[in-house]
């Protein structure tokens, strides 16, 4: 079977004109997109959650679809990372997208690392928009509950 889908492969490569690296390029492109849809259904059903091994789960379906477990782990890496500026985009996370964050971080087996680099790169981020915003509002961008306070204390 593995060869008829080789053999079909080819075939189409050699209709369109394409060349090794875009064919590599167009196919790591599509099981790619079935990666996502697996995981999405896996998650979805239940199936990864409850799985004896969340990694052996992972490392399975990498393997049915012949793909790379490296760019499987940069797709977690990336959906926590939008997950993550979802939850963020009012500058607040809440315990509920904590929780939802740790669920996802769990699921897929993300390194504590690759999680710490996204909060400090997202978070990060918000927090000096926010201390550029207010340097920039000056001292007239203070309320006169902050001007009162700032007079007391000096």
């Amino acid at each position: 079977m593995e060869e008829h889908k080789l053999a079909a492969l080819n075939q189409l490569k050699n209709i369109f004109g394409l060349g090794k690296r875009e064919a590599e390029s167009i196919t790591l492109d599509i099981t790619s997109k079935v990666y996502r849809k697996q995981l999405a259904q896996g998650v979805s059903s239940g199936d990864l959650e409850f799985s004896d091994s969340k990694a052996a789960f992972l490392q399975n379906l990498c393997e049915d679809l012949h793909f790379d477990p490296q760019k499987a782990t940069e797709i977690h890496e990336e959906i926590y990372r939008q997950k993550l500026q979802q939850c963020a985009a009012d500058g607040v996370l809440s315990d509920e997208d904590v929780k939802a964050l740790t669920r996802l971080r769990v699921m897929p087996c993300i390194p504590q690392h690759t999680i710490d680099a996204a909060h400090s790169d997202i978070c990060g981020s918000l927090f000096e928009k926010v201390v550029k915003d207010a340097i920039a509002s000056g001292v007239d961008g203070y309320d006169a509950d902050v001007k009162k306070a700032n007079i007391i204390l000096n």
